[in-house]
């Protein structure tokens, strides 16, 4: 924890700097997600009900099987991920570069972004909209998504045309010094 590019006040918490990746990492900056699709999951638990005698044996089994899907899934996807990286005309060259970072971090985030990575590079969750040095910006209501604000960010190049960038303001990463999550009052 000695990279300076991670230090971050934790004395200010009664913390230490390697908390980052341990406690405040599995507090923070995890969620629950399903394992399997639902189909799989019910043939598991079907299986696994007949075999158990007993409410007791019905949940180690369950646990068992959950730790059996796991390791079968990150094994799978390790595979697939060094068989992609290994040989990347494998995907194509645009989403390349979503798919290492998926597979290097294995975030919702970096899922989000390969698979907004599809969508046509001028639409609002494309991760090339995010790519703009902003010129200015504001945080507003989007009028067809009401309860959400976004931040709306212009940018001029003197040999084009200005371009309008729209990120959600509260996303998880700030997008070339504009502060994410900085909201304005309703009028």
């Amino acid at each position: 924890m000695d990279d300076p590019s991670w230090a971050w006040p934790a004395w200010k918490f009664d913390m230490k700097r390697g908390d980052l990746f341990t406690k405040l990492h599995d507090q923070y900056n995890t969620y629950p997600s399903p394992i399997q699709d639902p189909d799989a999951f019910h043939h598991d638990i079907f299986e696994i009900a007949h075999e158990a005698n007993s409410a007791t044996e019905f949940h180690h089994l369950a646990n068992d099987r959950r730790q059996q899907r796991l390791r079968e899934l990150n094994n799978a996807l390790e595979s697939a991920s060094l068989e992609i990286i290994a040989n990347p005309s494998l995907v194509s060259s645009p989403q390349w570069q979503h798919a290492v970072q998926l597979f290097r971090t294995n975030s919702f985030d970096s899922l989000v972004r390969y698979f907004a990575s599809y969508l046509p590079t001028d639409h609002l969750w494309h991760p090339l909209c995010h790519a703009s040095t902003p010129a200015t910006s504001s945080t507003e209501l989007m009028p067809h998504l009401p309860d959400k604000e976004y931040e709306r960010t212009r940018t001029y190049d003197p040999s084009g045309p200005s371009q309008t960038t729209i990120t959600l303001a509260n996303s998880i990463r700030p997008t070339n010094g504009v502060r994410a999550g900085t909201k304005r009052k309703r009028s």
